[in-house]
């Protein structure tokens, strides 16, 4: 049995495709076409991994993931909202108008209760009941004959340390096209169903009978073991959580409607409105608005305009990028504190710079000329608590600078440059070096 294990999802995804391509190759005949069966395969994915796939070449579609999601969690069979974003999904279908394997009715009511409440009922109750045990697949299942048979077919729960476990058992997976949307569509659940008991979500395992790359796919996953670099694949899923999961779960009813335009979340509200199929291809319109950054439908944007283009250059400029707003986002959080906090927070950042003020200054006054800054007669210290603290006043909304929170966040600064003998009246908003300035601090603490 493959047993994948021990790093983000992404990364176990890119070893498996690589494992699949660089074995002798075996194929089996099956209804679909010839594969390299893999055999049995084991995946277990860290709670706090952002779960979906963003290589390089492997352009899945995250409004069509984003969507089933949904549609999954709503209890709904209806074909419509999966064939608005994948035309070709009506081949699965029986009828024109339903799904017969779909996971949501078949965990709601297709077996005359709804096993997802009824298991949120048994949890609380005995938070170490093993007896949560969800059925997809029906005996029916053996003899019906359907374009849609459940490949997911049971799902166990349970909590450990006070966080949900979730264990899918699938009895054929295609490592190419299922797995991805498969791990993302469950790992909703589990959040939906941890969110809905008050614990934290813990580990996602996946036990598949038989994991397989269709021959058709071959080139394709080829493409991408050789345009993903691991380390650099690891770098930039360990800057995002499954946390962004809660848009979705909290706009079920606008994103299986298509009423994306009602979706109460700026950031996923405009992606989907932006990807789906209605404007896809139209994408480029909003570089600015859905910018890499550590928000992650911006980072998927950024994937869909790009992917297939990208080179070792553009993946650095990529994280360099990614770098540089996460860190501008740790320091814009600064403005939110207390004085005291603010001053042990800077504190603490300085002293990680310490020795780097000749290159930080030299990033700066390369802009802005070398009346940008005092020396404080050499007090390195002194200096880089007052550019940090500089840092976090041109982070501040311009916006809310004339509201009481804006005044209350001056307010609090200004007693942190107290506490770190900063005078007051050194500080400012650097924004006419903000990108300098980030930049280089990115590289710094990098």
């Amino acid at each position: 049995m493959l047993k994948l294990s021990g790093d983000c999802f992404n990364g176990l995804y890119l070893r498996t495709l690589n494992i699949a391509v660089s074995t002798t190759r075996t194929f089996e005949d099956s209804r679909i076409g010839p594969v390299i069966n893999l055999g049995q395969a084991y995946f277990e994915i860290s709670a706090h991994d952002p779960r979906l796939v963003f290589l390089n070449h492997r352009k899945l579609n995250p409004v069509f993931a984003v969507v089933e999601g949904a549609w999954m969690l709503s209890g709904s069979n209806k074909l419509i909202p999966l064939e608005n974003e994948l035309p070709n999904f009506r081949s699965y279908s029986d009828d024109g108008e339903t799904l017969n394997g779909a996971y949501g009715a078949r965990l709601q009511y297709f077996f005359g209760i709804n096993q997802i409440s009824s298991a949120v009922e048994l949890l609380k109750a005995d938070h170490n009941t093993r007896r949560v045990v969800l059925t997809i697949y029906s005996p029916l299942d053996l003899i019906k004959d359907s374009k849609d048979i459940p490949c997911n077919t049971t799902v166990y729960l349970k909590i450990c340390n006070e966080s949900l476990d979730i264990t899918v058992l699938n009895r054929s997976n295609d490592l190419y096209l299922g797995l991805p949307y498969n791990v993302f569509v469950f790992g909703l659940l589990q959040r939906q169903i941890s969110r809905t008991l008050g614990v934290m979500i813990g580990k996602q395992c996946h036990f598949i009978d038989s994991l397989h790359l269709y021959e058709q796919d071959i080139e394709n996953a080829e493409r991408i073991v050789s345009n993903n670099n691991v380390e650099a694949v690891r770098l930039i899923s360990n800057k995002f959580t499954w946390e962004y999961s809660d848009a979705i779960l909290d706009n079920i009813e606008a994103i299986i409607a298509g009423e994306f335009n009602a979706v109460q979340d700026d950031k996923l509200s405009l992606f989907l409105q932006q990807f789906c199929k209605k404007t896809r291809g139209q994408g480029k319109t909003i570089q600015s608005q859905l910018k890499v950054s550590d928000d992650f439908f911006g980072f998927l944007a950024f994937q869909w305009l790009f992917s297939g283009q990208q080179n070792d250059e553009l993946w650095g400029i990529q994280r360099r990028m990614m770098m540089c707003d996460s860190v501008k986002q740790k320091i814009e959080q600064l403005g939110k504190l207390s004085g005291q906090e603010i001053a042990e927070k800077i504190m603490e950042l300085s002293g990680q710079l310490k020795g780097s003020l000749t290159e930080l200054k030299a990033a700066i006054e390369k802009k802005s000329g070398p009346y940008m800054l005092r020396d404080y007669d050499g007090n390195e210290e002194i200096a880089l608590r007052m550019i940090l603290l500089s840092a976090v006043c041109t982070t501040l909304d311009p916006y809310l600078a004339s509201t009481p929170i804006g005044a209350r966040s001056k307010q609090e600064i200004k007693a942190a440059a107290n506490l770190l003998n900063v005078p007051p009246s050194d500080l400012g908003p650097l924004t006419i070096v903000e990108d300098e300035l980030f930049s280089t601090l990115s590289k710094l603490l990098g």
